[in-house]
This record gives C-alpha cells, structure tokens and sequence, in this order.
C-alpha cells in the first residue's frame, strides 16, 4: 500500500492552521474529501479537498451572493499569510481555493472550499427543491460530508479498482486534456461495475468488473444510483434526467454532467482500460511513456530492429521484443532488450541435424551489425548454449543498452524469449528477468494485492517450496491446455513458461549455476521498498 505518511502529515498541518489562526468566520468542521480523504490515492498523485462547514454561512446569502466569492476571498488571503502561497492552480473562483504545497518533499494538491452548516441531508435537499437547476449546482459542495460517509462504506476491493482506474485516467487525459472524468466521477463508475459484476458473477475478479465498467459506460440512457442516503421516491423532483449517475449524498447533483462535461471522450477510449493492471503498474508505464531516456532508448530498439529487418542473410518473418524495455519493466538506469528474431529460413529438423546452424547465422549477424552507422558495439560473446549475440549499445554519452539477439525457427517451440538473459554481466546464481517477473506474478495472484509484505511473504515461500509447482494453463486466454502436451510438461520444482510447456524456468531461469542461491539470499527481499 501507498505510504501516505507525509502527505497526511502536510494535511495536518494545514487543518491544524485554519482551526487555531483562521478568525474571519466561525468553524465549525472541517470535512476531509479528495483521494486522501476517500482513500483512493494513486502512487504520486496526492490530492485534498478540505470543505470548511461554518455556520456564519447561511444558506440563503450564498443564493444571494451567487456562490461562495465573499468566503474563499477571505481563505485565500489567510493561505497567502500563512503559507506564502501567491501562484495558485488553476486559481481560486467564486466556489474553492486551489493551490499546491510541498512538505517533507511531497507535493500536495489542495481544494479549500465552503459550505454552510446542515444537521442532516434532510434538511439540505428541502432547501434545494424550490431553487432552480442552476442555483442547485452551486451547493454540491454541501454533500462533501455524506459523499464521505459512502465511501466509507465501499469495499477496499473496490477501492483498489479505482486507483487503477484512476490511474488509467491520469495517463490517458493527462491534467488538462477535454473530456477528463472526475475523480468523483471515475469512483462512482467503478463502484456501481464492482457491485454488479459480485451481483453477476460468484468471486468477480479485475476482468468481470473491467467488463461491467465499460458496458455502463457505453450505455445511451445511462441510469446509475443509489438509495443510502435518500429514497428517489422521495426526491423524484430534484431528480436529473438520463443519462445520469446521480450523487448517492445529493439526489440533484447529476455528476455524469458535472464530473465531465463532455463524455463523448470517455466513451470512445473506455474499452483500453484494464483493472487487472495494478495503479502503481499504470502510473510506472506511464512514467516509463513520458522518460526522454527510456523514450530515446525505445527510439533505438526501432532503429535495431529495421536494421535487422533489412539483413539478407536469412529470411526474417518476425522480430519480438523481449527484456525489460519489451514488456514494460524496466528499471530507471538499467535498459536492456531481447529481441528474438523468428526466421522461416530454415526448418526444426535442419536444426536438429546440425546443432551449429545457429551459431552461422549469428556470426553473419555479428558481421552485420559491426557495421550499424556511427554505433559504438561492445561485443560480449557468443552463447552456444542458447545460440544469441550479446552487445551493448551506445545511445548517448553513459547510456547503454544491453542487447541479447536470438535467431530461432518461426513456431519451433524449443526456443522462446523466457530463455534469454537479461540485464547486467552474468552473475553466479542469477535470476534471469524472466524467471523473476514469473516469480513475482505467482506470489501477486496467490497473496493480499493490496498488500506489498504479504505479496513478499508469498514471493519468499514460492521460492524455498522444493516441490514448486507453477504453471499458467487451462484457463480461457492461456496459450495451452496441459492435457494436451503430457508430454513436453518438465518434472517439479517447475516454472513452467506460459508461452511453452516444454520450458522449465526454474532450470533455465538462471544466468549462471541454479537455484540454490536464489533461495538462500530471498530473505532479503521487500517489495514494499520503491525502486
């Protein structure tokens, strides 16, 4: 889970100001909203929104005032004084002050805004039925307290899901980009897909839940709702028209129109969201997509691969890229590639007959790429043991890429990319990447998700049980079914390889010598400690 020490810590301090210095109006709440007080915050995304409830604020003078101008003046002149906060984002308005504010090295998005005191939701909705569709806008921020008290009751499963939905939703949108959906709006969404894809489905899981999300999304006369704090019944003439997702603390707020605007956007990219990927997951790849280092080293990999595409020395069907820069984890400073290049330049049996077939066409490939334009190589050496080329790449001044290269037979399945090696020199008991990500995938399905110690604990156990027996068969969307190839299966310990069942990585995993290693120096591994 997140540490959320600091940025709480920076919340603190601000409420702790506003209830001991802030003289200009009485007090009487202060109710915690945003992600921090939903507790829903995506990894590095942190974001308070501190609803001051005063009873010097009538009702009545803020429909008289048109909004709450003559209160957030008043906070904004306090926040200036007390913080030296002068540059504000996108700055205050008639409703809210924003700005942001950095603490212990956290940076914190804040939303300071008002609203007059009410006893109970009761008292709110009578107030807003004879006013006008537009007056009733200005007062969503009075249910602040009830959207938390709903929240409060959301499963943490559900949760989870929406950080990662809040996260694909920072990648994709950005901060500013039309059509971004609300964070209110993206949680309501979200919890509404949880409870019906549990009400559908016995043990719903990310892919049930995905699914749920992206039908209600793309439904015309959208219709979403609750009935905790109010009855419709009751309400039906505060009550907003479809489509509609309508606020479960205020019957009038219709946040499929206020937390969007135009959802024309969302719609049309909703079916690219995965609640399988974790949020911190999403927000990596994304910090990944927006490095000009990783971003130049991709740019290479390209210029790598059109180079090899351009070699006649065999047929070339496919190239795959593999590693870390492949698959998307890569570690900052640490770049490496396997590109697997499938050639219909020869057939399963050729090589059979004749176990130096790959090591000819890797050094006419050696020769080929000795002469790539104005790159520095640094040959590493042949392995015969899996037939690669190995060398580094120069892309600027201390920065390499670690390039493996491997020729096999297009759909000879004795050969794949969980067999090469990745990352730095080779090291007596090192775990390829490969073997590691499998590792790692295994003791995320079988652990608490939500939990980095638990998800460790697991990893640790994996690891040092000497009749491991890992596989990814059987289900719909996996590559084989393990009844149909007895044969290929390998004996315990097994990892076995999901793309070929014939692929013990627990054997073939490791750069040099096997597993021993590995099992005795795990006890140091914690995965709750960032990159």
């Amino acid at each position: 889970m997140e540490d959320l020490t600091k940025p709480k810590a920076a919340v603190h301090q601000i409420v702790s100001r506003l209830e001991t210095r802030f003289r200009n109006f009485n007090i009487s709440e202060i109710v915690k909203a945003g992600s921090l007080g939903h507790g829903t915050v995506v990894p590095g995304h942190y974001d308070i929104d501190l609803v001051l409830y005063s009873r010097d604020i009538t009702a009545e003078a803020v429909r008289l005032y048109n909004g709450f101008g003559n209160w957030t003046s008043q906070l904004k002149e306090f926040i200036e004084k007390e913080f030296g906060i002068t540059s504000y984002t996108p700055g205050y308005n008639n409703r809210s002050v924003q700005f942001k504010c950095s603490y212990q090295g956290v940076n914190l998005s804040v939303d300071l805004l008002v609203s007059p005191f009410w006893s109970n939701p009761r008292e709110f909705y009578q107030f807003l039925v004879p006013l006008s569709r537009e007056k009733r806008k200005i007062f969503t921020v009075c249910a602040s307290k009830w959207q938390i008290e709903f929240f409060n009751r959301v499963d943490s499963q559900a949760k989870e899901y929406i950080r990662r939905a809040k996260a694909w939703r920072n990648k994709y949108f950005g901060d500013d980009k039309p059509g971004r959906p609300s964070s209110y709006l993206m949680s309501l969404l979200v919890v509404k897909a949880y409870e019906t894809a549990n009400r559908r489905y016995y043990g719903a899981g990310p892919r049930e839940v995905t699914t749920e999300l992206m039908s209600l999304v793309k439904t015309p006369l959208l219709d979403v709702y609750w009935e905790d704090c109010y009855k419709l019944a009751e309400y039906s003439n505060l009550l907003p028209a479809r489509p509609r997702v309508v606020d479960p603390a205020n019957p009038a707020n219709n946040v499929w129109e206020s937390g969007i605007g135009d959802a024309s956007v969302l719609v049309g990219i909703i079916h690219t969201i995965d609640l399988s990927r974790s949020d911190r997951e999403i927000v990596l790849m994304a910090a990944i997509e927006g490095d000009p280092t990783i971003a130049m080293a991709k740019q290479a990999v390209d210029r790598i691969v059109k180079h090899i595409q351009a070699f006649k020395g065999f047929n070339v069907s496919e190239i795959l890229e593999a590693g870390s820069l492949g698959d998307g984890t890569v570690v900052h400073g640490h770049y490496d590639i396997d590109l697997v290049v499938y050639s219909r330049g020869f057939t399963g049996m050729d090589v059979l007959r004749s176990p130096t077939l790959f090591k000819h066409w890797i050094s006419q490939l050696k020769a080929f790429i000795q002469h790539f334009p104005g790159v520095q190589l640094n040959y590493r050496g042949e392995r015969a043991e899996f037939y690669s080329l190995q060398f580094s790449y120069k892309i600027s001044r201390g920065i390499l890429i670690e390039v493996d290269l491997l020729v096999v037979k297009s759909t000879f399945v004795e050969l794949r990319p969980g067999e090469t090696e990745c990352g730095e020199a080779r090291k007596e008991g090192k775990p390829k990447s490969y073997l590691l990500s499998l590792l790692v995938v295994r003791a995320y399905e079988t652990s608490d998700k939500r939990n980095a110690q638990s998800i460790t604990q697991a990893l640790k156990a994996l690891v040092k049980d000497e009749r491991k027996d890992v596989y990814w068969a059987d289900r719909p969307g996996d590559f084989y079914k393990r009844s149909d190839y007895k044969d290929l299966l390998p004996s315990r310990p097994r990892i076995v390889d999901p793309a070929n069942p014939a692929n013990n990585l627990w054997v073939t995993g490791f750069a040099v010598g096997d597993h021993h290693i590995l099992v005795q120096r795990i006890d140091s591994i914690d995965l709750s400690r960032p990159i």
